[in-house]
């Protein structure tokens, strides 16, 4: 055995000696070559190195990151330096070794693998050096996490229902562009917020979720700078760009990505185009939202949905401002919850006003300072802790971006109203003629200038100054707002005493004021004051409201100094607009047209009596363009005479007529509005067809009509049969017939046929949205057959015995009908034209009574 170990060990030195002197492997002949060569491939590959962890440090100082191709690189060449520095060192010795001029060694098999080891190493440094050749960017930009999440509190009272029923409509893969609009301070950044994070939960959907703040001054330049920030780029890259530019490498980063892009408070509209962000669609399946207060900016940004965001519900509301005031402040006193109530209704439900003044009365322990804030609040909230600095700056923004003065002029007019007082738009459009807000240059103008009038009014309910009631005809001002409105007053230049606002105070008497002759405009609506006497010597008063009081006198005297003109209507400082109506006159006791420049004159329901004399001098009122009045007796007759005054008049009252029969010219009262008969012994109301020059009731008829009666009024009217001249109304929307027993229908058959004479059918009640029937005994229908109601929102009836019909199929009233309020007992035997309107509206009943 040992002699055949022994022989396989002299045949393997053999068989490598053999190939060391023969040539086969040249590892100790080449080895003083190749450990020369691998020592300069090795300082070659050193300089590389550093060449490249320099690059690397200066990528990485700019926030990239390193390709984890270059980092196994530096790994690699940093083990072969340390392998190479531990072969070199051996290199001497074994070169020492070498003989036969160095195609032998004393040790051949010692120099044989060493020279193996040299040639490898001297390789795969060569092979290094070749990867370094191959690189190009040595980092990248970091990849970019889909979701930032914004820092906001886990729960925010009353924004659930809101983050619902957003997100739902925004997730449709309809929807592409979504906005939400509302007023300031209403909480749409935090929903924005909201929404933004809830991105987070969902998976495989979105590569990038990007949040931008824009800027009021520069939207596209602050919008690409956070874009910019967001998907990584270096600032050094960018500085110098022109915006075309920056968008060009917006364009690129997000080819081929799904993106969400937040934008919050946009002023105006943004061209995704000019920030060559794609234009969300249902095939790329991107999306864009958007905050901002005006609903015309969803419109220029051609969003495919958009979601008004409202003020917190009363329940809402209380639960943030007990959070924000704390338990123990409400505890310090049994009396502090009631009057922080008080305090909370005050923010009107604004979460804004909520939040800052919920905490400044967090400090508050003593029942004295809670009763002396909502002292403050009442009479100079702009003083109040938050408000000056806090609260109204915000709102003001939307003041400062409304379009020109006009509409801004517009809005702070609207603070003469008291608190959610709402304010029909007919006569706020007069109120701003009349002052010259909307400026007209002859009488013939004032058509064109009530259509600006809606425009603005428009204007400031899309920008969510103003808020729309449900019938479209009203307005009103949020209560933070309307602060805002006479904190700004003063700031316009004007001396705070120019507008004097003691509306709904309770007030008794007209208010001391030091200054008359400063006094431009004046509101004590909705007080007690009953007199008004003295001499203000207000001379510049343009507006006084003194519309729900209860006054008996107002003494000539008062009005003595009333001789200059506001400015804006041409060089004219009179009177132009007297509001009287909702009052107990007994008379006005001086000769009104003294006042030469009135324009408006409003003595609806007022309590002064419109004798002949009354008549005769409102004639002579040569620039009265718009008339309530209400009129008595046989001086109805008198008054329908009298073209001058109904071709102007708006509202018409008739009280106490004897006339059997009411004739009614459409022609004369061509602007008529509003009409209400009370306690008169009218049997029949005729329509003088006579003139054929109003506007047809529809295109295939010549009859004339009252194209602009919206609302009609019958209380007492004991011998009246049928209301068929309403036919001639084609835009009637309320209707309300009281107390007139002999009422048998509405609608008659055969009195309509007759005034159809041969031609096509009208149908009646297309604009109706509120019908009332109160104490008609004999009332046994509303019309024949049944009608589509398109506009029907309400219907009240109470005690109509003998009517046992509703004019109503399944498929009327479809657009936001909200009840029928009757009796229980009467609604259980109404008969309907078939089960399926039964089963429509029979739940939609709102009973008066619990039988």
């Amino acid at each position: 055995m040992e002699f055949f170990f022994l022989f396989e060990m002299l045949w393997d030195l053999g068989s490598r000696l053999s190939k060391c002197l023969c040539g086969q492997e040249s590892y100790i002949s080449s080895l003083k070559e190749n450990v020369e060569a691998l020592q300069a491939a090795m300082l070659r590959l050193k300089d590389k190195r550093d060449d490249v962890k320099r690059r690397v440090s200066d990528e990485e100082n700019k926030g990239l990151q390193r390709l984890a191709q270059v980092g196994g690189w530096l790994s690699r060449v940093e083990a072969a330096e340390i392998q190479v520095g531990t072969m070199l060192d051996a290199s001497t010795t074994e070169i020492d070794r070498l003989c036969l001029c160095g195609y032998c060694s004393t040790k051949p098999l010692s120099s044989y693998d060493y020279g193996k080891e040299v040639a490898k190493k001297l390789k795969e440094i060569e092979g290094l050096e070749s990867e370094e050749r191959d690189f190009g960017a040595v980092a990248v930009r970091p990849p970019t996490s889909k979701v930032e999440k914004k820092d906001i509190q886990s729960t925010v009272v009353g924004l659930d229902s809101f983050m619902e029923r957003a997100w739902e409509r925004l997730m449709k893969e309809k929807v592409g562009i979504f906005g939400l609009y509302g007023m300031g301070g209403v909480g749409k950044t935090t929903l924005l917020k909201h929404i933004h994070n809830n991105f987070s939960h969902v998976e495989n959907e979105f590569d990038v979720v990007i949040w931008a703040e824009v800027s009021r001054d520069s939207p596209i330049d602050s919008i690409q700078e956070q874009i910019r920030k967001r998907l990584g780029f270096r600032d050094d890259e960018w500085r110098g760009k022109t915006q075309e530019e920056k968008a060009s490498d917006i364009c690129n980063a997000l080819s081929g990505k799904r993106f969400v892009l937040f934008m919050d408070d946009l002023w105006s509209e943004v061209d995704l185009s000019e920030i060559k962000v794609l234009h969300p669609t249902r095939e790329n399946g991107c999306k864009v939202v958007f905050t901002t207060r005006s609903e015309e900016i969803c419109i220029g940004m051609e969003a495919d949905d958009n979601m008004e965001v409202k003020c917190l519900s009363w329940d809402d509301a209380w639960a943030l401002f007990q959070s924000k005031v704390g338990e123990m402040a409400l505890k310090c006193h049994p009396d502090i919850p009631k009057l922080a109530r008080k305090i909370a209704r005050k923010c009107g439900e604004l979460p804004l006003a909520l939040n800052i003044i919920g905490k400044a009365m967090a400090s508050k322990k003593t029942v004295e300072r809670w009763r002396h804030a909502i002292r403050v609040l009442n009479s100079s909230s702009h003083e109040f802790t938050g408000m000056r600095n806090e609260i109204l700056p915000i709102l003001r923004f939307s003041y400062d971006h409304l379009e020109s003065e006009e509409v801004k002029m517009g809005f702070l007019y609207c603070a003469l109203f008291p608190e959610d007082f709402e304010i029909h738009r007919e006569q706020l459009i007069d109120y701003w003629i009349c002052e010259g807000i909307i400026k007209t240059k002859c009488r013939g103008d004032r058509d064109e200038a009530v259509d600006e009038g809606h425009d603005i009014i428009s204007t400031l309910v899309s920008a969510c100054l103003l808020m729309d009631d449900e019938s479209g005809e009203r307005v009103k001002m949020h209560d933070v707002i309307r602060e805002m409105a006479l904190w700004i007053v003063p700031k316009r230049g004007q001396h705070e005493g120019c507008y004097i606002v003691k509306a709904g105070e309770r007030l008794r008497q007209v208010p001391n004021i030091q200054n008359w002759e400063e006094v431009r405009r004046m509101s004590l609506m909705s007080n007690e004051i009953e007199e008004i006497d003295g001499d203000a010597n207000c001379r510049k008063l343009t507006t006084l409201f003194l519309q729900k009081n209860n006054v008996k006198k107002i003494s000539g005297e008062f009005f003595r100094g009333i001789k200059q003109l506001p400015a804006g209507l041409q060089d004219l400082r009179k009177l132009t607009h007297l509001n009287l109506e909702h009052n107990d006159l007994e008379g006005i006791g001086w000769r009104i047209s003294s006042l030469r420049n009135l324009q408006v004159l409003r003595l609806w329901r007022s309590g002064v009596s419109c004798d002949l004399q009354l008549l005769e001098e409102i004639q002579q009122l040569e620039h009265l363009a718009y008339l309530t009045i209400s009129v008595n007796g046989d001086d109805v007759g008198r008054f329908l005479r009298i073209r001058r005054l109904t071709s102007i008049t708006r509202r018409f009252g008739i009280d106490q007529l004897s006339a059997s029969v009411l004739v009614l010219d459409p022609t004369a009262l061509g602007s008529l509005r509003v009409l209400g008969i009370t306690d008169s012994d009218i049997s029949e109301i005729k329509v003088d067809l006579a003139s054929r020059t109003i506007l047809p009731i529809d295109d295939s008829l010549s009859t004339p009509c009252f194209r602009n009666l919206s609302e009609v009024m019958i209380l007492g009217c004991k011998r009246l049969k049928d209301l068929t001249w309403l036919l001639f109304a084609p835009n009637l929307v309320s209707l309300g017939v009281w107390y007139s027993s002999q009422v048998e229908e509405i609608i008659n058959g055969e009195s309509a046929e007759a005034i159809r004479n041969g031609q096509p059918p009208i149908t009646p009640f297309e604009k109706l949205e509120r019908l009332e029937l109160l104490q008609l005994k004999k009332l046994k229908s509303i019309c024949p057959g049944t009608l589509p109601f398109p506009n029907l929102k309400k219907i009240s009836i109470s005690k109509c015995p003998e009517l046992r019909r509703l004019p109503l199929d399944s498929e009327s009233a479809r657009r936001g009908f909200q009840g029928i309020r009757a009796e229980r007992r009467w609604a259980e035997r109404v008969a309907w034209v078939d089960d399926a309107a039964r089963e429509r509206f029979l739940p939609l009943f709102v009973y008066q009574d619990r039988s």
